[in-house]
């Protein structure tokens, strides 16, 4: 949520604009469907009171397969299989490696 967002980036100085992702999962499919200026009004009140701010958003729609379960409870290997959990991947590979490169560090 919003406050545990507030409280890493306060922890974290080095975080910079644009330099950390947020994940909204659980989405409803009505939500899901919006086009993405609806999303980016969303994300602009979501973090109207946070600083620094971020471009970096994944909206992932809520399936009925998931929902109650716990992250220590999935079969990983098994949901890689799946289509819809390829943008949740490709996301985190390509904002690490934006945020790799732009530290200069290597990219493992």
């Amino acid at each position: 949520d919003m406050t545990t967002i507030k409280l890493i980036l306060k922890a974290a100085p080095e975080i910079t604009e644009n330099g950390y992702g947020i994940i909204i999962n659980q989405v409803t499919p009505e939500v899901f469907a919006c086009d993405d200026r609806s999303k980016a009004q969303i994300t602009s009140v979501a973090l109207s009171n946070v600083t620094p701010k971020t471009g970096h958003f994944l909206f992932i729609e809520s399936k009925d397969y998931l929902r109650g379960k716990e992250a220590v409870d999935l079969n990983w290997q098994e949901l890689k299989g799946k289509p819809e959990f390829e943008p949740f991947r490709t996301f985190v590979l390509e904002l690490r490696t934006m945020l790799r490169t732009c530290e200069g560090a290597p990219i493992q």
